[in-house]
């Protein structure tokens, strides 16, 4: 491939053949265009556009609320599938956190002046390829009105987003991920995996679509488990089940999630130590920690000892104060029966510190069939760190998932190269390209791209 980007040449071609992409033997990033040279370009194409937009960036009275509202009715999702994601306005407020978000307005017509018809996110992030630091934009959420669709919009409006990009951040480069095809070099190409869990309701959705008398063969072989990993215990921590969360397992959490990337994967994010706190403060997220049985049964036999010398020390206090008491004798108060010791709380680990083996942060999302309009929960793996092969890790979190019945379907992409057979996943045809604009990159295999977009 050739790997010269002539500027004068792209005004001539389609949009997404003009902007350069290019997947190359070439092992360092580099920008092609200059922030100036790409700048001068977008404008161009923003000028040369028939379509007019108005637009504001991080309007203040758009809350996460109405943002969900309009992503969920208007969201472009690149295919023709017959199930729809259901966002949540906490999924959303967890992503815009550092973030462009432009609302668009039509100046076509007097019908849609002041109707909002189309919405995209750019998130600032800081990229790793090959080791070589990238500051970066994710684009997502982008969303265009159904009766606007057709006057090929999306085109302006990434380049409007692309131009706000450069004028606030000072930032060239763009992440991005499509599940259709462009006239454009993708560096990755990802498959999804699933694992399905409540098989009732996976018939229901028809997200499994075959005869309802095959249910029972379905949870014959779905439902039953491999005893895998049985020295570990799993830890479940979600909003909703825990009061806080300490700053050190926190941080525990964030340098082992950025130190795996780093070992493990040729392009990855850079987590924030704040975006880490964020996922523990969100319903939507889910967090799986995987830690050792004799470990956990250490620290409540230790637990126990306290306890017991702490009742000891007690009655020995009492015993010593009624001796030196002045006053009449009293009647002897009956000991009080010792108390049991409290259960630990399976929610969260004792200490902060506590040996994790492994560990796994899972996104819900609800997906609904639109023509039944029935829905079934899809438990996302987001971003973890591991020790034991993701075979077994997902096989045993499968059984920990249908016991505690939190989703009806675990799904992956294919960065983890987990034999399907191994743990009963099912390969899905849904995919996603990978790019990563005004840079040449190398392409990466699915096992080094530790990239996982919402």
């Amino acid at each position: 491939m050739d790997d010269k980007y002539d500027l004068e040449k792209s005004k001539n071609q389609s949009y997404w053949e003009s902007y350069p992409v290019i997947v190359t033997n070439t092992i360092k990033p580099i920008q092609i265009l200059s922030n100036e040279q790409l700048l001068k370009k977008v404008q161009n194409d923003i000028d040369t556009n028939k379509y007019k937009l108005t637009y504001k960036i991080n309007d203040p009275e758009m809350k996460s609320e109405k943002l969900c509202d309009f992503i969920n009715q208007n969201y472009i999702d690149g295919t023709e599938s017959k199930f729809k994601f259901l966002y949540t306005p906490d999924i959303i407020e967890y992503y815009i956190g550092n973030s462009l978000i432009i609302c668009f307005y039509s100046m076509e017509t007097t019908k849609y002046k002041s109707k909002m018809i189309g919405l995209i996110v750019g998130k600032k992030t800081k990229l790793f390829v090959n080791k070589k630091e990238l500051n970066s934009i994710e684009v997502n959420f982008l969303s265009l009105n159904l009766k606007v669709r057709g006057k090929n919009l999306t085109p302006l409006m990434i380049s409007i987003l692309t131009k706000e990009t450069i004028l606030t951040y000072s930032i060239g480069i763009a992440h991005y991920t499509i599940s259709s095809p462009i006239k454009s070099s993708h560096y990755g190409l990802k498959y999804y995996s699933h694992r399905p869990i409540n098989i009732q309701n996976l018939f229901k959705t028809e997200f499994i679509g075959d005869d309802f008398d095959k249910i029972n063969y379905y949870q014959l072989i779905y439902n039953k488990f491999q005893n895998y990993l049985p020295e570990q215990k799993i830890i479940y921590l979600n909003k909703k089940n825990i009061s806080n969360i300490s700053d050190d397992f926190i941080k525990l959490i964030y340098n082992n999630v950025n130190l795996y990337s780093k070992f493990k994967y040729k392009i990855y994010e850079y987590r924030t130590l704040e975006e880490i706190k964020k996922l523990f403060d969100s319903e939507s997220f889910h967090h799986f920690i995987f830690i050792d049985n004799k470990s956990n049964k250490s620290n409540k036999s230790n637990k126990s000892n306290k306890s017991n010398k702490s009742n000891k020390s007690n009655k020995s206090n009492k015993s010593n104060k009624s001796n030196k008491s002045n006053q009449p004798d009293q009647p002897d108060q009956p000991d009080q029966p010792d108390q049991p010791d409290q259960p630990d709380q399976p929610d969260q680990p004792d200490q902060p510190d506590q040996h994790i083996i492994n560990y796994i942060c899972v996104n819900k999302l609800n997906i609904t069939n639109i023509k039944n309009n029935l829905s079934y929960s899809n438990g996302y793996i987001y971003m973890g760190f591991y020790s034991n092969n993701l075979d077994k890790i997902i096989e045993k979190l499968s059984q920990f998932v249908y016991l505690n019945k939190i989703f009806d379907v675990i799904t992956w992409s294919d960065l983890f190269q987990i034999e399907n057979s191994c743990c009963k996943a099912i390969q899905g045809t849904g995919f996603l390209k990978y790019y990563l604009s005004n840079t040449k990159i190398c392409s990466i295999s699915n096992d080094s791209n530790g990239i996982v977009t919402l």
